[in-house]
């Protein structure tokens, strides 16, 4: 299979340049999750309790590979600054993970994309 190129233009990327670090490769996952990219509208569903895990079934539900959904963790650690090393690896990152820290990921890119947080009641 063939890798799957897209091309993006410098000036239609909906970025604020002066304060992104990101890769190319990360700013296409971004893209294409605030797009709505595998299915949807680009809005994300966050359970405010459970921010991570509610943001990693939607985009599941939406067709992004777990590679996808795991460079999307990766890049809100990265934006938000939050600390990974040995003793605190990435299954400990995604508790601590706010609806604030994906917003601020999402905002990278698409800075009028809403995220809004719900609240999830089981039955």
């Amino acid at each position: 299979m063939g890798v799957k190129k897209v091309w993006l233009k410098w000036n239609q990327v909906n970025a604020l340049w002066s304060k992104i670090n990101l890769k190319w490769s990360e700013i296409y996952i971004l893209i294409e999750i605030a797009s709505g990219g595998g299915g949807g509208d680009g809005r994300l569903v966050v359970n405010k309790d459970e921010v991570w895990q509610s943001v990693d079934k939607d985009l599941k539900k939406r067709g992004f590979s777990e590679e996808d959904r795991e460079k999307f963790l990766k890049i809100v650690v990265k934006v938000n600054g939050l600390e990974v090393d040995t003793s605190r690896k990435l299954e400990t990152v995604k508790k601590s993970i706010t609806v604030e820290h994906i917003k601020n990921t999402i905002s990278q890119v698409a800075p009028d994309v809403r995220i809004q947080a719900m609240q999830v009641k089981r039955t």
